[in-house]
């Protein structure tokens, strides 16, 4: 499935992994810069990890760019592959005239990921590749640039954009060097055992901004495939859609499978899959981490307070239309005002339904079927017969978190959880969870 009118949320890497994986909010200068101060959320890690899953991110380059490793360990999960942990078995992408390299190339990324690849538990796995970023420097970068000018020259545009197309040759090289690496990726995993139950989502975590856009909206334009041995046919929807609908849709998707929480902050919503052109969504777009001056409305785009009415293909049309120009700015200044006390208040779900990562035991427990977990704090009123219930193989020590406190004590038996908790009722109030060690009740 393909949606050709697809977008970003971000100007840049920053607003990535905030968009995709929890539909949140840019606060002041994006999401991921509140680093360990960023209010507290849910996200798909979240509400994937407590359902059992194991969620790991693989990336060329350093996974601490943009603090994406604190927000990715906030959310539980793994960091399995960065820069860092790679052989020596492999070089790094070709460095710049003043000796920069983002990390390991995208082929590379998939080999060691295929080498290290872990089936024993349903799993998330995010790829951050990083071949389509300045420098825009790759391995057997003369062959790439031969086959796109092929390409250029069979192609049936005009000569106007050929011409144009000639001045980004390292910029269109690494496009096909990354194609191959999908390729190579799509070949190998399709021999995995769990190749035909999985979902694949390939995305940009924002266009190359070396190359001249025509409109302010292009900067934020993106592919957006979906694909799934599951599926059952092909479809190309021209819809207008965004990162921050990723999230609620993948958990739409497993809602009859998995367990949520019955409240969600998402700012998008599930993806349109309009077959013919539609804009029904308002989406915040934040240019850099200091600039939110484009916003998308029902059909219209707002950028730097002009208006334009948008068509497929994200041709638009400037117009003159102070109504609609007076209606988009108050929807725009809704969301600001929302952002803006997020971003004060440091709050943005009650805790009542938080999955924090801090209520997991270190030591991963098996997923257990057919049984329902509470969506929200057990109340105190709990009984110690009702421990008795629970079906799970709780390890002998584990962690107890309480969500208000951040008080940390080992316990070694279950009744002692409603002990501890009777005894100084001041402490452990009633944000007391049992989520926090991963077990649920029937």
């Amino acid at each position: 499935m393909f949606w050709k009118n697809a977008l970003c949320n971000g100007g840049s890497t920053f607003a990535a992994l905030p968009s995709i994986f929890g539909s949140l909010p840019f606060l002041q200068q994006g999401y991921l810069e509140e680093g360990q101060n960023a209010p507290n959320a849910n996200s798909l890690f979240k509400i994937l990890n407590h359902n059992g899953y194991h969620c790991q991110f693989f990336t060329g380059s350093s996974a601490s760019f943009d603090k994406q490793d604190v927000f990715l360990k906030a959310h539980g999960v793994e960091i399995a592959l960065d820069k860092n942990k790679f052989g020596k078995e492999y070089n790094q992408l070709p460095s710049s005239s003043k000796g920069f390299s983002w990390g390991y190339g995208d082929k590379d990324l998939f080999t060691q990921y295929f080498k290290i690849k872990k089936t024993a538990q349903p799993n998330v796995s995010v790829f951050f590749t990083i071949a389509n970023h300045t420098p825009y420097l790759i391995p057997d970068q003369d062959i790439y640039i031969e086959r796109v000018k092929k390409r250029i020259e069979q192609s049936t545009i005009s000569k106007n954009r050929k011409d144009f197309l000639h001045d980004y040759l390292n910029e269109l090289s690494c496009v096909l060097y990354t194609d191959d690496a999908l390729k190579y990726f799509f070949n190998i995993y399709s021999k995995q055992a769990d190749f035909k139950n999985t979902i694949f989502i390939i995305t940009g975590d924002h266009r190359a901004p070396e190359i001249p856009i025509s409109f302010q909206i292009d900067r934020f334009r993106v592919p957006l495939v979906i694909y799934s041995p599951m599926l059952k046919r092909t479809a190309i929807f021209k819809s207008v859609v965004s990162h921050f609908d990723l999230a609620p849709t993948i958990l739409s998707l497993l809602s009859n499978s998995i367990e949520q929480p019955t409240t969600n902050t998402w700012i998008g919503s599930q993806l349109d899959t309009s077959i013919n052109y539609s804009c029904t969504k308002q989406i915040p777009l934040m240019r850099n981490k200091n600039e939110l001056l484009d916003f998308v409305g029902n059909g219209y785009f707002l950028s730097d307070n002009n208006i334009y009415k948008m068509t497929d293909n994200f041709d638009l049309i400037p117009i003159d239309d102070n109504e609609k120009k007076t209606a988009l700015n108050e929807q725009f200044d809704i969301f600001k005002l929302k952002n803006h006390d997020v971003f004060i208040s440091k709050k943005l779900i009650p805790d009542s339904v938080l999955l924090s990562m801090n209520f997991y035991s270190t030591k991963r427990l098996n997923p257990i079927k057919n049984i329902t977990t509470p969506q929200r704090a057990i109340p105190a009123k709990i009984q110690k017969q009702k421990l008795h219930n629970i079906k799970t193989n709780l390890p002998k020590k584990f962690r107890f978190v309480d969500a208000n406190k951040n008080s940390k004590i080992e316990v070694t038996e279950l009744n002692k959880i409603l002990e501890i908790y009777q005894k100084d009722k001041s402490k452990y109030s009633e944000t007391f969870i049992m989520e926090l060690i991963e077990f649920t009740l029937e």
